[in-house]
């Protein structure tokens, strides 16, 4: 059975994205994960939008950010936002619904781990939360 990191939208940007201070660490997090057979990626669906708009609006032209959400799709394992995970976000302790959207999504898939530079964010989840670097190291070190 893969580990499964959940990608926040912070470090989709950061890996995609140009110029990003921590573009290195989540640019070598996902080729360490696609590197690896027992190693799977995910992000939330509702992550891809957001990444398109930022995107678009900051980084690159609109067949630019289309080209990238692709790119996406075949790197990561989507993972729907439906009324459960909505519901369960509304109800979490996260301090705002987005962030609540993304730990609500990595509990419902059992997720490993949820990657994010939201230090915040994620300290009641039973899913751990640490940023691109500490995931790579987690890898790393699971070999």
């Amino acid at each position: 059975m893969p580990r499964v990191l959940l990608l926040d939208t912070n470090v989709i940007i950061d890996a995609l994205a140009p110029g990003r201070p921590e573009g290195a660490a989540a640019r070598a997090l996902i080729a360490e994960a696609l590197g690896r057979d027992d190693v799977e990626l995910a992000v939330l669906a509702s992550s891809l939008k957001d990444f398109y708009f930022i995107y678009e609006r900051h980084y690159g032209s609109e067949p630019e950010a289309r080209r990238q959400v692709r790119l996406l799709r075949t790197l990561a394992t989507l993972v729907d936002l439906t009324g459960g995970v909505v519901d369960r976000a509304l109800d979490s302790d996260e301090p705002d619904f987005e962030g609540g959207l993304v730990r609500a999504a990595a509990e419902g898939i059992g997720a490993d781990l949820i990657v994010s530079r939201d230090a915040a964010a994620f300290a009641g989840s039973p899913v751990s939360r640490t940023d691109a670097a500490g995931a790579l190291e987690w890898l790393r070190a699971s070999r």
